[in-house]
């Protein structure tokens, strides 16, 4: 067995061949498979729940702790922006 990317760049392959060929239940059958390899990497990635729920990564709700990392980007931005490239 493949990579999922490998596997995802096959049934993209065959969903064009399809296309091209106008053979809709190929078609169908190719973008079905697709959803079902989507379905299956996002349950080994743990995004997807065994329920089929989402699992969403949490979001920070406040700014607390983010004005080290913004002074920080803001010194880059500035070096890019000046045309010295980005500064350490």
């Amino acid at each position: 067995m493949g990579t999922i990317g490998g596997l995802q760049g096959r049934l993209m392959g065959l969903l064009r061949v399809a296309e091209r060929a106008r053979d809709t239940r190929a078609a169908v059958a190719a973008i079905r498979e697709a959803r079902a390899l989507l379905e299956m990497h996002g349950k080994l990635a743990g995004m997807i729940g065994a329920d089929g729920t989402a699992i969403l990564p949490a979001v920070p709700t406040t700014d607390a702790g983010c004005g080290p990392i913004r002074v920080r980007i803001a010194a880059k931005l500035d070096a890019l922006a000046s045309g010295q490239g980005a500064a350490e």
